[in-house]
């Protein structure tokens, strides 16, 4: 494949990143955040061209680094798992986060690349966009409390959460409300911030789980690291996950904005918010109520029919599945 240096050149050609190359209104999905959210992906994917793609990656990936990692199994012996990943952070509009992304996709599209149990689709948050201590409490309780539903809904539809999911990113909310009851992780004013920080992140420095909390200790990434997705070479889920993750974030310092005002001075729709989110927290609903609620607080109006349908048929794809129902009931 490409053997013709001609051949090559013309296909880098086609791919180079331009803003003016892909019109905004075509996209099935579009990443919508705030632009001052940053926001890194590691997308682990196999193939037999991996040769080619580390020779080129400066032409091909702009900027992106091509990584080995020994966690990625291959299927065939000719072929090799790599992980792409963006680095430095992607900022900047959200048509020019989207742009690449779809790049990317398009090249290991292009170079037959695929991904299997072994892949994961991890994502960065940069954790300086939460700037208080009622911030990092309401991620908490949005993820400890709807922790199962989004092993349902990170994934595209019609997937399940992958067996290894369980391993290399398992759930948190059972050991989080022990630690939390025990008084292991205090968080009560602005003072115990930079101390939660270090706490949380050496109860969590164990790549190992579905949020990840290492980077706000080692120094090397101020983010918080979001792992429970299957991996997928896929710009559209890659986008949705994005949106699903880093709006769990916003949402949990637009809710602490909400919570330092007077009931007085909030507008009707900050207040709904805030009760969408005490809703969630009192866990007195079902499931289905329970994403209802979620999704108010963390995808806009438009694109929340994405997630309803990941619900439905993954939820049902779960129920047929006895070791990932399972494994959710237990340790979920």
């Amino acid at each position: 494949m490409y053997e013709n240096m001609e051949e090559k050149k013309n296909f880098i050609r086609k791919l180079s990143y331009s803003e003016n190359d892909t019109k905004e209104s075509s996209y099935t999905s579009q990443i919508d955040l705030p632009e001052n959210m940053t926001i890194g992906i590691e997308i682990e994917c196999i193939g037999n061209k991996t040769k080619f793609l580390k020779e080129n990656q400066s032409e091909l990936f702009s900027g992106w680094k091509l990584k080995e990692d020994k966690s990625i199994l291959p299927e065939n012996k000719d072929e090799e798992g790599i992980e792409i990943v963006s680095d430095p952070f992607l900022t900047g509009s959200n048509k020019m986060t989207t742009e690449k992304i779809r790049k990317i996709g398009a090249i290991l599209s292009e170079f037959n690349q695929y991904t299997n149990d072994t892949c994961g689709g991890h994502i960065h948050i940069g954790a300086d966009y939460l700037t208080n201590v009622d911030a990092w409490k309401n991620l908490l309780e949005i993820w400890g409390n709807t922790e199962r539903i989004l092993y349902i809904i990170g994934n595209e539809k019609g997937s399940i959460p992958r067996e290894k999911a369980f391993k290399f990113a398992s759930p948190i909310s059972k050991e989080l409300e022990r630690m939390l009851n025990l008084g292991a992780v205090i968080l009560e004013d602005e003072k115990d911030l930079d101390g939660f920080k270090h706490e949380i992140g050496k109860l969590y420095m164990y790549r190992d789980k579905s949020i990840n909390f290492e980077n706000l200790i080692t120094g090397e990434k101020n983010t918080i690291e979001f792992r429970l997705p299957n991996g997928t070479i896929n710009p559209d889920v890659w986008i949705e996950n994005i949106n699903l993750f880093g709006g769990i974030v916003q949402a949990a310092q637009q809710l602490s904005e909400i919570q330092s005002k007077l009931e007085s001075e909030r507008t009707e729709e900050e207040q709904e918010k805030l009760d969408c989110f005490n809703n969630i927290v009192n866990n007195d609903l079902d499931e289905k109520d329970q994403l209802e609620q979620l999704l108010k607080i963390v995808i806009s109006e438009k694109r929340r029919y994405i997630y309803k349908q990941r619900y439905v048929e993954n939820s049902e794809l779960i129920n047929e599945n006895i070791g990932i129902k399972t494994k959710m009931e237990n340790k979920i």
